[in-house]
């Protein structure tokens, strides 16, 4: 179990590690606009939108790779993610993962596939006239590994963890650009009896990608989470979530599960978030969503209103086995 001394080595670290990579970054509303490849801050999981985009501290599949890499440590079984997000304005996001364990009690590895097509658009001259259709959209291809970085001699669930990502990022429009980037993040042993896990998650750290004469940085975005497990049908879960070119936001989530049969398990899940509050207009910011587990089979939904723009359906399918 962790003493005091440790807590305050982990927040010290903590904290110089959030200043290192946010040092000359402007986290406010004057700098929208000023990062490319928004797709990247778009959470591919139903159960993670569903509770209020809270959950860097506690995921236990593949997709875990988008939002804290170090979270991987968490499946303890071989895992294969789809998912697939109807989005504003006809857009659409899809995302597949897989991910294994790299030998006992060391780690596991995983390699990531994102998708977002814009749909199909007509390239104009100056007058109006149409010159072609054009189909663009946004990929991003990562590859993950997580590993233990303290206590090799305690239960795993005393032990630190260190997670990242390296992927290569291509945007396509008429003509294309790319960008490397990394992710990093980290988990801390669990604290309080077990009831209590921190988290700390940095996306998309380096990279700029160059479109026409302009080149533009990838979205970073710092993650601080926090997850209770109040019992063990029941958690909550708590992230602070600050991206280079927005003010950062509060989210909440909760999630309830209800066994019905022998390994078979209905999740309900909910939350909120600050993210947009005063930018988008109508109901926003409360999310809620369903799971449903039968042996190694997931299927999870959630449903996201976002104002005046429309209502964002996600779905995902997972198998760990």
């Amino acid at each position: 179990m962790m003493n005091k001394k440790n807590i305050i080595f982990l927040l010290s670290t903590f904290l110089g590690f959030s200043w290192q990579i946010s040092f000359s970054q402007n986290f406010d509303k004057a700098s929208k606009g000023t990062a490319a490849a928004q797709f990247l801050k778009i959470p591919v999981s139903p159960r993670t939108s569903a509770m209020g985009e809270a959950s860097a501290a506690d995921m236990g599949d593949a997709s875990a790779m988008d939002i804290n890499p170090a979270c991987l440590v968490n499946l303890k079984k071989n895992s294969l993610y789809f998912s697939h997000s109807a989005y504003i304005a006809e857009t659409s996001l899809n995302y597949l993962a897989y991910a294994q364990s790299m030998g006992e009690e060391t780690g596991y590895w995983g390699m990531s596939f994102k998708y977002f097509n814009w749909g199909s658009m007509d390239n104009t001259d100056e007058s109006g006239g149409k010159i072609k259709t054009i189909s663009p959209y946004d990929l991003s291809i990562g590859f993950t590994f997580a590993t233990y970085i303290s206590g090799m001699y305690s239960d795993e669930e005393d032990r630190f963890v260190f997670g990242g990502t390296g992927k290569l990022v291509r945007t396509q429009i008429e003509n294309s650009a790319s960008a490397i980037s990394a992710d990093l993040g980290f988990l801390t042993p669990y604290m309080l009896d077990r009831k209590l896990r921190i988290s700390l998650s940095a996306s998309n750290i380096m990279g700029r990608i160059k479109i026409d004469k302009e080149s533009f940085s990838l979205p970073l975005t710092i993650r601080l989470g926090a997850a209770a497990f109040i019992s063990d049908d029941f958690k909550m879960t708590s992230d602070i979530i600050a991206p280079n070119d927005s003010f950062l936001y509060l989210a909440i989530g909760a999630e309830a599960k209800i066994k019905m049969a022998k390994k078979t398990e209905l999740f309900i899940r909910a939350g909120a978030n600050s993210k947009n509050i005063f930018d988008i207009s109508g109901t926003k910011n409360i999310t809620c969503g369903l799971g449903f587990r039968y042996y190694e089979y997931s299927f999870d939904y959630s449903f996201s209103p976002y104002g005046e723009l429309g209502n964002i359906h996600r779905i995902a399918f997972g198998m760990n086995y």
